[in-house]
């Protein structure tokens, strides 16, 4: 049965028999974001069970019992909404038994949060912050203007799940900017950010997070610095493997009357860097706090442009170690020269973790990635656990003439790549062997794969290492001997000996050419009489 009671306050009504009695609770007026308890009680004389749903603005919530299933104390909160508000109508819905009811429909106006700058028209509010200026260097009060301010706030205790935000600007300078709230008998949680700055002065920055304001206003002094006793300087924060760390909330603080003060304030970016106009002559003490890693202070006199501060993770399981030497793995194959068009198995090996976490359950992923020098990823795999692992890829090196590979481990959810310098390269080969020949000997020992893949780059290897044995075997002949360039016929031996060599391999290509040409089947080989001068060539 579905049936509409109409009770004032607590009456007892009969229904289907059975004898109920009903209580309301609430407040007839709630302002924004604030949490709101919205209480019902409800006693049911019949033995059946009893359950009640809150719907509120046409939404249904479901309620906590409190009591029993005969005698419900039904309980809901909910955060009042912004952005409409008035009059909200509600009513409670309940379940007796295979029976289901609402009572009668009551009210709850939702009035409007605001925030405003107080000398603005139409700000009935009172002042819960108050912005003053002074000149850092002589601690003399200024005048100074907002360039900009933004606010998140809601009222105290409400959890922050629905938010007002507030934007504002005064390029007139002025002693003071003082912010108001309405209702003003609320305590409210803030998160500011404000830019302020004045003429022959440096913009600066600075903002709270997590701030409670009470209608006893919070004075605040924003510190200048003359345009001519500044410099820029850069803090950037990193993990311990040289990875920006974005989201890193940072302090300057500097003693102002034997007061460490706050300067200037900034949360750091994708770069992980923030930057401050600082006095350089003056010692600064600089905080960094970041969720999930440990707070930094330190204190330095700022004279370089950047500065660069590591910052560690922290866990309830163990300490961090700064560096990679926790971890113990093999990686095949080895970085170097690989055939074309041919499929290889790159493995990652993890064996053993030493120290890097004093609980090794934080190693949560392991990765592969080949990928080109301009960063354009190949092909990748993920795995591994706290256990150690082995994961593989399958690659094909097609015509990829060169490739990058790369090493990264998760902790915890941060991907931390300790290994990216693998270089491979590939090339295509023909080869022709003649044999019983000086040529032959020379031939293979000029184009052995360390002296390089380029061809001006294996012509100074081959130049270097050739004047290299020059060197030492005239250096040896003088040592043994007495004999050196000066001794008669010297000279003649050494030119000899440079000729001989680039006749029969420094300049290794006019022996023999390689074309590169994929279509293998088009390959033809000439042999000229002169065996030193064979060369493969394309045939169109």
């Amino acid at each position: 049965a579905n049936t509409s009671l109409n009770l004032e306050g607590v009456k007892s009504n009969n229904f289907s028999v059975v004898a109920f009695s009903e209580a309301f609770l609430f407040n007839a007026s709630a302002p924004e974001t604030s949490l709101e308890s919205l209480n019902y009680n409800a006693t049911a004389d019949g033995g059946a069970s009893i359950s009640a749903n809150l719907v509120w603005d046409g939404t249904s919530y479901s309620s906590t019992n409190n009591g029993n299933t005969t005698h419900g104390e039904f309980t809901r909160s909910l955060v009042m909404p912004t952005g409409s508000p008035g009059v909200k109508n509600f009513h409670w819905e309940l379940t007796y038994g295979s029976d289901t009811f609402q009572t009668q429909t009551r009210s709850q106006n939702v009035t409007n949060t605001v925030l405003c700058e107080c000398s603005e028209s139409g700000c009935n509010g009172s002042p819960y912050l108050n912005f003053t200026f002074k000149d850092e260097g002589t601690a003399s009060i200024l005048d100074g203007s907002i360039a900009s301010t933004s606010w998140d706030f809601f009222i105290k205790g409400s959890g922050g799940t629905v938010i007002e935000s507030f934007f504002y600007s005064q390029s007139t300078e002025r002693p003071s900017f003082a912010f108001c709230f309405e209702p003003s008998d609320e305590l409210y949680t803030v998160d500011y950010v404000t830019q302020y700055e004045k003429i022959g002065y440096a913009q600066r920055r600075a903002g709270l997070t997590g701030l409670t304001l009470t209608n006893a206003t919070t004075n605040t002094v924003l510190y200048l610095l003359n345009n001519s006793l500044g410099s820029y300087v850069t803090i950037q924060a990193q993990n311990p493997y040289g990875t920006p760390l974005s989201g890193v909330d940072i302090k300057a603080n500097k003693l102002i009357n034997n007061t460490l003060t706050l300067i200037e304030q900034d949360i750091s970016g994708g770069d992980g860097g923030v930057t401050f106009w600082l006095n350089t002559n003056n010692d600064h003490t600089f905080v960094l706090v970041k969720s999930s890693y440990a707070s930094v202070t330190s204190t330095f006199r700022p004279t370089q442009s950047l500065y660069i501060i590591t910052m560690n993770p922290s866990s309830a399981n163990g300490s961090f170690q700064s560096d990679v030497e926790g971890i113990d793995y093999t990686f095949a194959p080895k970085a170097g020269r690989l055939d074309r068009n041919t499929n290889y198995t790159f493995s990652l090996n993890v064996t053993s973790y030493r120290s890097l976490y004093a609980n090794l359950s934080e190693l949560t992923n392991c990765t592969i990635r080949i990928y080109l020098a301009n960063g354009s990823t190949l092909a990748t795999v993920g795995g591994c656990s706290s256990g150690g692992d082995n994961i593989t890829l399958s690659f094909n090196t097609s015509s990829y003439e060169d490739f990058k590979g790369a090493i990264g481990f998760a902790f915890g959810g941060e991907m931390v790549w300790v290994d990216q310098d693998f270089r491979w390269f590939t090339m295509f080969s023909y080869t022709v062997k003649p044999r019983g020949t000086i040529n032959s000997f020379f031939t293979y020992a000029t184009n052995i794969p360390e002296l390089g893949n380029e061809t001006k780059r294996q012509q100074f290897s081959r130049l270097t290492l050739f004047f290299f044995i020059l060197m030492i075997t005239l250096g040896m002949l003088s040592m043994k001997t007495g004999w050196d360039l000066a001794t008669g016929g010297g000279g003649l031996f050494a030119v000899a000996l440079i000729s001989f060599a680039i006749q029969f391999g420094i300049d290794n290509d006019s022996a023999v050419k390689i074309t590169d040409d994929p279509d293998i089947n088009n390959l033809k080989i000439v042999t000229q009489s002169n065996v030193s001068n064979m060369r493969i060539s394309s045939e169109e």
